[in-house]
């Protein structure tokens, strides 16, 4: 387990005369502190320090252990722990580029106003491109909708001036 000192979290209020060496500002190319989006688990946010403690200490196994409040052997069996799950490393600067450049050519190749369709992970029917969310509904779900496809028409019309348009011309 790995205790989180307020100073290996963030530095930004911090006076620079407080900090370890490895930590001020002019002697790092990288900020001094850590954001973590909510949602990050907890063992997440513990590699992300640890390997940004050792970017920050040069690879300084013994001086990152001391930073972090953890025992080099500690330190050391984390860093093992996170080669044999090599395949959770952080992608590399080329690898999110190349990711970036094939997801803004998927985003290009969509005509706007298109309606797309996918399996979701859970096995249900995603509707994009109806606004800013899918809808998803399970198969049967669907099924039963498409069965009342009909009422579903003239309930929308009957309705419709009580309806919010997004298109008034529609």
């Amino acid at each position: 387990m790995v205790r989180f000192r307020a100073e290996a979290v963030t530095f930004e209020a911090a006076p620079s005369h407080d900090l370890p060496v490895c930590w001020k500002e002019e002697d790092m190319a990288e900020p001094t502190y850590m954001r973590l989006g909510v949602g990050t688990t907890v063992g997440e946010a513990e590699r992300l320090l640890i390997l940004k403690t050792l970017r920050a200490t040069q690879n300084n196994k013994t001086h990152a252990a001391k930073i972090l409040g953890i025992s080099l052997k500690t330190l050391h069996n984390k860093l093992n722990e996170y080669r044999k799950g090599s395949d959770m490393a952080e992608p590399t600067y080329e690898e999110l580029k190349a990711k970036l450049a094939e997801l803004e050519k998927q985003v290009q190749g969509r005509k706007r106003g298109a309606v797309d369709f996918k399996v979701s992970e859970k096995g249900g029917v995603s509707v994009y491109g109806l606004g800013r969310f899918p809808v998803t509904l399970y198969y049967e779900q669907w099924i039963r909708l498409l069965d009342q496809a009909d009422q579903l028409r003239e309930f929308l019309e009957v309705n419709k001036s009580s309806l919010r348009l997004k298109n008034p011309e529609a």
